[in-house]
C-alpha cells in the first residue's frame, strides 16, 4: 500500500471558467436567461436551479463543475483511486484561489469531493477562472474561485429544512432591526450515527473506526448603510475519519503503516466586509478578517529505534492567517474602469510531531517504511504586502482591453520573495453573434508552510512560476444554443519537487496545453442541457536531465453531457435529469518486478519492495458514469417542499469503472479498485 494513496481528505475543489449564477427569489422558481455573448473573456454563465437540477449532484450546485469542460477528478499517481479534488489545465489541486464571499477558507468540499461547504439555499453566484484570472485574486498558479452568498433577506422570516441519504441542513434567515438583518446555516453528516461502530471500505481490506464525518456552518449579519453595507461572516467547517490498516498484505508490503490511519480537518473564518459608494464614480471595499486551519494526522507505527516504537507517526498543523484586503474601483463611465488594492496578509503555523517528507505529485515509491523521518516542532511566521492595480479600456466600441499588474511582496522564515506579475486580456466583437478572446499573463504561487521547515524541508524555496496563454471565441446560433471554446498553452518553471539533498528544490518544470468545448442550450420551458469536451496534453521533467513524464492529472479527453426537462403529459409537475461523464483513464506507474529486504528496525525480518516502471507510463482503463434524477416541488399548506430521488452510478450495475489498483503482500498478483457502487439518493426540502 502506496501512502499517497490514502489523503484523508482532500485538497481544493479545482476551478473552471468563470461561472455567474443568478440568484433567484423563492417566488422566482426557475430561471432568467442571460446573453452569452454578454458575458466576459473566459466566462460561462449558468443559473442556480440548472446547476442544482444537474443529476447526481444531489442538489448540490458546486458539485456541477465536474460536468464542465477541462475538469479531471484527482486520483493518486499510483492509482489507488481515492479522490484528492480537482486537476484543471495541468495544475494540482492545492494551486487554487479559494473564497466565500471574498474571504478566504481552508477548503471548499467536504472528504474530496462528496458535498461543499455552503448550504444551497445561501448561494446566489460563483466566479470561477480556470486560468487567466484578474490580478485581484492573488497569487496561485491554476484557477480561482468565489463564491457569493445571498443577502439575508429584510421583507420577512424564513426557515428551510432539509433531509437527504447522506445528511440534514437547516436554514433560518430573516429582518433583525430596521436596518439589519441575518442568516444562519448548519448541516451535518449523520451516516456515522448509523454505520456499524467498525466495518470495511468498499473493496478493499481497509476497516474504518471512525466513518467519514463532516459538518458546516455559515452565519451572516449585515447592516444596511446609505450607499453601502456592513456584515459580519462566520464559516466554519469540520471532516474527520480514521481507519485501521491490520491486513497482513499491506503490512508485509509496508511494515510500518500496521495501525490507525486518519485525521481530521477544520477552519474558521471570521470577516468583516465593508462595500460603500463613495460618489457617482468611486467605489471601495474593505474586507478584515481571521482564517484559523488545523490539520491533524495520523497514520501507522513507529519502528524500533524510532522515538516511539508502536506509537503512530503523527503530523499536527495549526495555521493563523489575519488578512486586510483594501480595493477601491474608480468607473470612467461605460468604455473605462480602473482597480487598486492591496492584499496584506500576517501567517502564524505551529507545525509538530513525528513524520515522514509526503510524497509529490508524480512520485510512485511512497511506502512510509521507507521515507525519511523526522521531528517536526517548529513555527513559521510571515507577512505579505502586495499591491495591484488593473485598468480596462474600450478602444472602440468592438475592441477592448485589459491590463493588470501585481507586484507579489511575501516574506516566510526571513526569506523574501518578490515577483512582478503583469496580465493583459483582449475582446474583439467580430460580429453581432461572435466575440474573440485572448488573454496573456505571468502567476506566481508560495510555497506550503509544511515544506518550508528546517527538518524535511527547505527553508530556501522560492516562488513556482507559470504563464497563462489562451485564445477563444464565443459564438451565438440561436437565442437557445450558444457554444464556447477556448485553447490555452501553460508553460511552468520552479516547480517544487523531492530532491535528495534539500528534502525540496524548486526544480522541477512543467507544460500543459490544449483546449475546451462547452456547448449549451438555454433555459426554457423547463428545459435546459450542454455537452462539454476538454483535450489536455500535460507533462512534467521533476529534476534537470530527468525524461519528460505525464503529469499525474493528464487525461487527454474528457466528455460530459448534461440535459434536464419536464416529464411529458400527466407526470408534467416532475423534471427528469440525466448526466453522463466520459474520460480517458489517468496515467498511474506500473510494477514491474519486487525485491526482498530487510526491515530497517534490526528484527532481521524481511518485506518486499516493488521496482516501478516509466512514471505514469500506463493507464487506467476508459472511465463512464452515467447518473439520473427526478423532482417534483409540492405545496403542503404554507410550506414549499421539494423531492428529488437520484440514482447514482447507474453505470455500476452492468460496468463498473476502475480507479486503481492493489497489490497483494509480495506484488505477484494485483485487483482492481472500483469506484463508488450504484447508490440510490433521496432528499426532502422544505422551505417555509
Amino acid at each position: 500500500m502506496s501512502i499517497s494513496c490514502l489523503p484523508v481528505y482532500a485538497q481544493e475543489i479545482t476551478e473552471i471558467e468563470n461561472i455567474l449564477i443568478e440568484s433567484q427569489n423563492r417566488e422566482d422558481k426557475r430561471h432568467q436567461n442571460v446573453a452569452p455573448l454578454e458575458t466576459h473573456a473566459s466566462e460561462i454563465i449558468l443559473t442556480k436551479d440548472e446547476l442544482q437540477g444537474v443529476a447526481g449532484t444531489q442538489g448540490d450546485p458546486l458539485k456541477a463543475l465536474s460536468t464542465l469542460p477541462g475538469i479531471v477528478n484527482a486520483y493518486s499517481s499510483s492509482g489507488a483511486g481515492l479522490n484528492n479534488g480537482f486537476y484543471v489545465r495541468g495544475s494540482n489541486s492545492n494551486e487554487n484561489t479559494i473564497w466565500i464571499d471574498g474571504l478566504p477558507v481552508g477548503y471548499m468540499f467536504h472528504l474530496g469531493g462528496l458535498y461543499s461547504i455552503v448550504n444551497p439555499d445561501l448561494i446566489s453566484e460563483f466566479d470561477t477562472y480556470l486560468g487567466g484570472f484578474g490580478v485581484e485574486y492573488g497569487d496561485k498558479l491554476g484557477g480561482a474561485i468565489n463564491v457569493q452568498t445571498k443577502d439575508p433577506r429584510s421583507d420577512l422570516t424564513e426557515h428551510s429544512a432539509q433531509i437527504g441519504f447522506f445528511d440534514s441542513s437547516y436554514r433560518v434567515e430573516g429582518p433583525i432591526s430596521e436596518n439589519s438583518s441575518g442568516y444562519f446555516a448548519v448541516r451535518r453528516s449523520y451516516l456515522d450515527l448509523f454505520m456499524p461502530a467498525t466495518g470495511s471500505l468498499g473493496n478493499s481490506d481497509i476497516n474504518y473506526t471512525q466513518f467519514p464525518q463532516f459538518w458546516d456552518l455559515q452565519a451572516k449579519w449585515q447592516y444596511q448603510l446609505a450607499n453601502g453595507f456592513v456584515d459580519f461572516n462566520i464559516l466554519t467547517s469540520n471532516d474527520k475519519l480514521t481507519l485501521n490498516v491490520d491486513n497482513r498484505g499491506d503490512i508485509l508490503q509496508d511494515p510500518a503503516i500496521a495501525g490507525y490511519l486518519g485525521g481530521e480537518d477544520a477552519f474558521q473564518t471570521y470577516g468583516i466586509r465593508w462595500h460603500q459608494n463613495l460618489n457617482n464614480n468611486w467605489e471601495q471595499k474593505i474586507r478584515l478578517g481571521l482564517l484559523n486551519t488545523s490539520s491533524e494526522r495520523f497514520i501507522g507505527s513507529q519502528l524500533d529505534g524510532e522515538p516511539n516504537p508502536g506509537s503512530p507517526y503523527t503530523k499536527n498543523v495549526k495555521g493563523e492567517n489575519w488578512f486586510l484586503l483594501p480595493q477601491w474601483e474608480y468607473s470612467g463611465g461605460i468604455d473605462s474602469n480602473l482597480k487598486a488594492g492591496l492584499d496584506a496578509y500576517s501567517y502564524k503555523y505551529d507545525i509538530n510531531g513525528y513524520w515522514y517528507q509526503p510524497c509529490q505529485e508524480g512520485q510512485p515509491d511512497c511506502n512510509l517504511t521507507r521515507l525519511e523521518k523526522g521531528t517536526l516542532d517548529e513555527v513559521i511566521t510571515g507577512t505579505e504586502l502586495s499591491p495591484y492595480i488593473e485598468y480596462q479600456q474600450d478602444i472602440t466600441d468592438k475592441f477592448a482591453l485589459t491590463f493588470g499588474l501585481r507586484n507579489s511582496n511575501i516574506r516566510l522564515k526571513n526569506n523574501n520573495l518578490n515577483a512582478v506579475s503583469p496580465r493583459v486580456s483582449v475582446e474583439y466583437e467580430w460580429s453581432e453573434n461572435l466575440i474573440l478572446t485572448a488573454h496573456w499573463g505571468k502567476f506566481v504561487q508560495k510555497p506550503e508552510m509544511s515544506q518550508l521547515v528546517d527538518n524535511l524541508g527547505n527553508p530556501t524555496l522560492s516562488l513556482s512560476e507559470a504563464e497563462h496563454r489562451i485564445i477563444g471565441a464565443k459564438y451565438k446560433f440561436s437565442h437557445l444554443w450558444s457554444m464556447q471554446i477556448e485553447a490555452y498553452h501553460k508553460p511552468m518553471i520552479n516547480l517544487i519537487t523531492t530532491s535528495t539533498t534539500d528534502y525540496y528544490a524548486n526544480s522541477a518544470k512543467g507544460e500543459a496545453k490544449g483546449f475546451d468545448l462547452f456547448l449549451k442550450r438555454e433555459y426554457k420551458d423547463g428545459s435546459f442541457g450542454w455537452i462539454s469536451y476538454g483535450y489536455s496534453d500535460s507533462r512534467r521533467t521533476d529534476l534537470p536531465g530527468s525524461e519528460e513524464r505525464p503529469f499525474d492529472g493528464d487525461q487527454p479527453h474528457t466528455l460530459s453531457a448534461v440535459w434536464s426537462q419536464p416529464m411529458p403529459g400527466s407526470w408534467d409537475k416532475w423534471r427528469w435529469g440525466m448526466k453522463m461523464n466520459a474520460s480517458t483513464g489517468q496515467p498511474y506507474t506500473k510494477v514491474v518486478s519486487r525485491t526482498s529486504v530487510p526491515i530497517p528496525d534490526g528484527s532481521g525480518d524481511n518485506y518486499w519492495v516493488p521496482t516501478y516502471g516509466d512514471i505514469n507510463g500506463d493507464r487506467l482503463p476508459f472511465y463512464f458514469r452515467a447518473d439520473l434524477s427526478m423532482e417534483r416541488d409540492w405545496k403542503y399548506h404554507d410550506i414549499d417542499l421539494t423531492t428529488r430521488f437520484e440514482l447514482i452510478n447507474v453505470n455500476a450495475l452492468f460496468r463498473q469503472n476502475v480507479v486503481g489498483y492493489l497489490y497483494n503482500s509480495d506484488y505477484s498478483e494485483v485487483d482492481e479498485i472500483y469506484d463508488l457502487p450504484f447508490l440510490p439518493s433521496f432528499s426532502i426540502r422544505g422551505t417555509f
